[in-house]
């Protein structure tokens, strides 16, 4: 008897209900594993130390309108990583659903030997976005040894055929600070008329994080000279490098890792080792200020009580959040209060989350979550569940906030942080 991909998935989804909003698991696994083109190829892979699952943890992922799962496994504890761009296939092996490398094998075989034309292929992906059925596809062009093999590059595929249909180097001076430090994380698609038209590749704009030299690249292809440039603000610095997640603390010194359009009108920025979050005008970050004036012009949004996993943003005026174990929301208008909602909690499944997107054509927010303090910190079990990519139902994700967010009378400041 044969099943469709979709059946399998109501069969095999577990919904759970922790904080005001179910969430349901749709894949979890106890470690990364491909489809590979052999027995043999897998064997030669362990072999030559291309692929360790202890090296391989997930850290980003998106869900494509037709239900497809992409996940990165980018390099960050080692070299042993086959592939750091996948979807997850319906195959399920020993530790959970197989990887299925994207867009194929091909892509990234150049890094496993060194080959000259590696460059042409996929190094080293942190993370993705999705929107308009394109992925785009930051690989920075690193490798496990922490060496700029390749520039790094945005990748974007049309994910109705499946092909690579543009490709954008980033400069050098752009992609590191002045010290020559530079790590690009995270790209964020903003797209100002909201629409899927013919001509949408044309008329965006791209945010992308750098993680080590703590600032953010603006290139703006809808103006008639496709702007390029970078932005630093002390913001975007770490300032929180000792983290602790389920118990168990580690350090990590890591400064701008997400931003996010808040509507037409705010950017919402974020250093992984940090317990803020602030916003600075899109009209102004388009300007390229200097660091004098990005300082000046970005304004705290919210304290945390630790770091933040990856910002979302839904409409208007709600941003997600996560606060290890939880996934929050908070809305922001002139006569809202502070409240923060919680939409998720579970000791066990949100330990840390690496993952957080809204799909408005799907109604869903996805999360991925993992045990990454364990793979951090040399004591991961590979018996246990490490990985989870989770769904809420973003309808009831905005109404939760809506209904937990009171009005109040008094003139109040929304961007005014109250502890």
């Amino acid at each position: 008897m044969k099943y469709s991909v979709f059946a399998l998935l109501i069969l095999t989804t577990i919904t759970l209900s922790y904080g005001s909003v179910p969430f349901k698991i749709v894949h979890e696994w106890n470690f990364v594993d491909y489809t590979w083109p052999d027995a043999t190829q897998k064997q030669d892979a362990i072999n030559n130390k291309i692929y360790d699952p202890l090296d391989c943890v997930m850290y980003g992922a998106a869900k494509a309108d037709d239900n497809r799962v992409f996940v990165t496994v980018p390099l960050l504890l080692g070299s042993s990583v086959p592939a750091t761009l996948a979807t997850v296939s319906n195959i399920n092996g020993t530790g959970g659903p197989l990887l299925r490398p994207y867009p194929n094998w091909d892509m990234h075989w150049g890094r496993w030997y060194n080959d000259p034309n590696m460059c042409n292929g996929i190094v080293n992906v942190r993370r993705i976005d999705i929107q308009c059925n394109y992925l785009f596809v930051l690989d920075t062009g690193v490798n496990g040894e922490k060496q700029q093999v390749c520039c790094p590059k945005l990748l974007i595929f049309d994910l109705k055929s499946d092909t690579l249909v543009k490709t954008i180097c980033i400069p050098y001076d752009m992609a590191v600070n002045q010290t020559g430090c530079g790590l690009l994380e995270m790209p964020t698609i903003y797209n100002p008329s909201k629409k899927c038209t013919k001509d949408y590749l044309n008329n965006i704009i791209i945010f992308m994080t750098d993680t080590v030299g703590s600032g953010l690249i603006i290139y703006d292809i809808s103006c008639e000279k496709k702007v390029m440039c970078r932005v630093e603000s002390k913001y975007m610095k770490p300032t929180d490098n000792t983290f602790s997640i389920a118990n168990k603390t580690f350090t990590d010194e890591k400064g701008s890792y997400s931003a996010i359009n808040l509507g037409h009108k705010e950017l919402l920025y974020c250093a992984l080792s940090s317990e803020e979050i602030y916003k600075i005008k899109i009209e102004d970050v388009l300007k390229c200020p200097n660091t004098e004036k990005a300082n000046k012009q970005s304004k705290l949004v919210l304290k945390l009580a630790h770091q933040s996993g990856p910002l979302a943003t839904v409409g208007e005026d709600i941003l997600i959040y996560s606060d290890s174990p939880r996934i929050l929301g908070k809305k922001f208008c002139e006569k809202c209060d502070d409240n923060r909602v919680v939409l998720a909690e579970d000791d066990e499944i949100i330990q840390s989350v690496t993952s957080t997107k809204v799909s408005d054509y799907l109604n869903e927010l996805t999360c991925l979550t993992d045990r990454y303090q364990d793979f951090y910190r040399g004591e991961a079990n590979l018996s246990n569940k490490n990985f989870y990519f989770i769904t809420m139902n973003l309808s009831e994700v905005v109404r939760e906030v809506n209904t937990n967010t009171a009005t109040i009378v008094k003139s109040w400041d929304p961007w005014k942080n109250k502890q």
